[in-house]
């Protein structure tokens, strides 16, 4: 796999997306939970509730988003489909890692942070692989 012909830019933007959607994801779970399943509660409920949800949201919206973006970036330019896959990747992690230690643990698990990142890097490298492939056929 070679690193020099990943499209940097295209990976980059791909990881802006992917984080728009899984915020955008997360803040409608919480509406839809404090609105229609369990509504009444305090504010300082719903952001407890949120800080439970999010990273469970994060995950269930986070592996499909990151495969169908890996997959769409990896299209255009087969060839490169892994290493942008990977490249985006590496960029999510530097930025959800930086995150994750300026806003502390919380409540997650060493375990369920080693298994979200694991699942979002097999759907990168599977939707670059998927896009590769189907150069093939």
């Amino acid at each position: 796999m070679n690193f020099r012909s990943a499209r940097w830019g295209a990976a980059l933007a791909g990881v802006f997306i992917a984080e728009i959607i899984m915020i955008t994801a997360a803040f409608t779970w919480v509406a839809i939970y404090s609105h229609l399943i369990h509504p009444g509660e305090a504010l300082s409920f719903y952001q407890q509730y949120a800080a439970l949800a999010s990273p469970w949201v994060s995950l269930v919206v986070g592996v499909p988003t990151f495969y169908l973006i890996c997959r769409r970036i990896g299209r255009k330019t087969p060839a490169s489909s892994l290493p942008t896959a990977m490249v985006f990747f590496g960029f999510y992690l530097v930025i959800d890692l930086s995150l994750f230690l300026v806003a502390g643990t919380g409540t997650l698990s060493a375990l369920f942070v080693v298994l979200n990142y694991s699942f979002k890097f097999g759907a990168c490298y599977r939707g670059g692989k998927d896009a590769d492939t189907a150069r093939e056929t």
